[in-house]
C-alpha cells in the first residue's frame, strides 16, 4: 500500500468515526451512503445537517415504490431526469451510473436500499436516484424496494 493510500484510509476512518460520534443513532448504511459519501470533503456542510439528521428516527422497511409515493419535489426531480436521458443537475458520471443500474435490475429490483425522508405529502428521495429512475422505467406500476426511512 502506498503512503497516500494509507493516509487517505486513515482520514476516511477518522471522518467516519467523527460522524458516528455526532450521529450515534443513525444507521451505519445511512451514515456512510448519505452523509459520508456526500460530505466527506466538506465537514462544515455535514455539521449543518446534524441538527436535522440527528433528530430523525430511522427504520429499514420494504416499500412498494411508485411515482406517487414521493413528495412533489421528488416527483418533479424524477420527471426532469426523463428516465435518465436528461441530467439537469450535472450529476457526475450520470450516463454510466444509469447504465450500471439498468444492468443490475434486469430480473429484479436492486437489493441496495434507497434513503428517503418521510414528509407530509410523501417521501423525499435523498439517495438512490439512479436506482429509482431505472426501476420506475422498468416497473412503472410499482416494485418492492428496501428503504431506509428517516422520520
Amino acid at each position: 500500500m502506498r503512503a497516500n493510500e494509507i493516509l487517505n484510509e486513515k482520514r476516511s476512518a477518522s471522518v467516519m468515526q467523527y460522524l458516528n460520534s455526532i450521529l450515534p443513532n443513525m444507521p451505519e448504511y445511512v451514515l456512510k451512503d448519505l452523509v459520508y459519501t456526500n460530505y466527506k470533503n466538506d465537514l462544515k456542510s455535514a455539521k449543518e445537517l446534524i441538527p436535522e439528521y440527528g433528530k430523525l428516527k430511522w427504520s429499514k422497511e420494504t416499500l412498494t415504490i411508485t411515482i406517487d409515493v414521493f413528495d412533489s419535489f421528488t416527483r418533479k426531480k424524477l420527471a426532469s431526469r426523463a428516465g435518465g436521458l436528461a441530467n439537469p443537475d450535472q450529476v457526475p458520471n450520470d450516463t454510466e451510473r444509469h447504465a450500471t443500474q439498468q444492468k443490475l435490475i434486469q430480473a429484479e429490483p436492486s437489493q441496495e436500499p434507497i434513503i428517503v425522508l418521510e414528509g407530509l405529502d410523501g417521501y423525499e428521495l435523498l439517495e438512490g436516484w439512479h436506482r429509482t429512475i431505472q426501476s420506475l422505467q422498468k416497473w412503472p406500476e410499482g416494485y418492492k424496494q428496501v428503504t431506509w426511512i428517516g422520520k
